[in-house]
């Protein structure tokens, strides 16, 4: 008889255990955030997407916090994160014939763009430094606008 009740007892821990598994599997806390998913482009090769897609999952992390930094005018942060974003916008533009096989793939655009979120990340960079919040804010909708120009590219080609 004691030996019954143990079972039973395990058995009920191990069920109970299983089912409070099984909620916190099937039903994540709203905190846990998925990766973003990305779309993937078909107008470009793929060396391509996958170095510009390893850049972008970095972003997109940078981005978000970044964003986040911006509207709760945590100054500090966001001047740091700005910096971090301007010195990351570095592929290299081709040039000559030494231009690499993968950068000399990459349309044209990409560059310029590439060059106006490096001035837009200062702006905000700047902003942050001088604590402004309205200049900060514009920095922040004219990055957003050069990354979503940037996006339309990698999903769609040049225009």
């Amino acid at each position: 008889m004691h030996y019954a009740r143990h079972r039973l007892t395990l058995a009920l821990a191990v069920t109970l255990a299983t089912g409070v598994a099984l909620v916190i599997w099937l039903y994540p806390s709203p905190r846990m955030k998925p990766e973003p998913r990305f779309i993937v482009p078909t107008v470009l090769p793929e060396p391509v997407r996958a170095l510009l897609h390893r850049r972008m999952a970095r972003h997109a992390v940078q981005l978000s916090e970044l964003g986040s930094r911006v509207v709760t005018l945590d100054y500090e942060r966001v001047a740091e994160l700005a910096e971090a974003i301007r010195s990351d916008a570095s592929l290299a533009r081709p040039t000559g014939e030494d231009a690499t096989l993968l950068n000399a793939r990459v349309p044209a655009a990409f560059f310029d763009l590439q060059d106006e979120l490096r001035r837009q990340a200062e702006r905000i960079a700047s902003g942050a430094r001088a604590r402004d919040p309205e200049a900060l804010s514009t920095a922040w909708a004219d990055t957003t606008r050069a990354c979503v120009r940037c996006h339309a590219i990698y999903l769609s080609g040049p225009r």
